[in-house]
């Protein structure tokens, strides 16, 4: 579930939509439920936490997985900064995607998708979004535990989607997790 791990090939399988324009939005006119979003508001659209600290999931049971949605939610300062959420197995890429979707900030462009493989046996999908949402929490709430990247307001985030077949090559018609963390997609970044 790490991201940057060396040594997989990529393949391009989605085209740039840049967050290019104006000045980035007022933080508190942001009302985000997932990534970016304040703890409150996180446990407000997702309900109390089950579990003890460190080992907290969230949100309803995803039964074909025997876990609750969101996992390994990682909060820094007040702010949600990465998460790990189930979906039900024989979900597809596609609708993954758009599931994940509606947790981030509506200005949410995708930059790139890619297919990390190493060898025939591992692989996932690496999706590179950006948002000037989450560029004015890293840029104004230096708190908030998301990075400025050296200045880079392009506010671009990841998420890793995998099956649940470990040793077995990523398929778009199986994905049975996705993990978002901060920070843009790395050259030869991998699952």
């Amino acid at each position: 579930m790490v991201l940057g791990l060396a040594g997989f090939a990529l393949s391009a399988c989605g085209s740039a939509s840049p967050n290019n324009g104006s000045a980035l939005p007022s933080i508190s006119s942001l009302h985000l439920t997932g990534f970016g979003a304040t703890t409150a508001a996180w446990n407000n659209a997702h309900g109390p936490p089950y579990g003890t600290a460190g080992d907290q999931s969230y949100g309803p049971i995803v039964a074909s997985m025997a876990s609750r949605q969101f996992a390994v939610v990682e909060f820094s300062g007040d702010r949600v900064v990465g998460y790990l959420e189930y979906f039900a197995v024989g979900s597809s890429l596609k609708s993954a995607k758009a599931t994940m979707l509606r947790a981030f900030p509506k200005d949410t462009t995708t930059v790139k998708t890619v297919i990390a493989t190493k060898g025939s046996d591992q692989g996932c999908a690496l999706w590179e979004l950006s948002s000037k949402a989450i560029a004015s929490i890293a840029t104004h709430d230096p708190g908030s535990g998301l990075p400025n990247w050296s200045g880079d307001r392009s506010g671009k985030f990841v998420v890793e989607f995998n099956i649940a077949a470990l040793g077995h090559a990523f398929t778009a018609n199986n994905v049975t997790t996705g993990t978002v963390q901060a920070g843009p997609l790395s050259a030869g970044q991998g699952c």
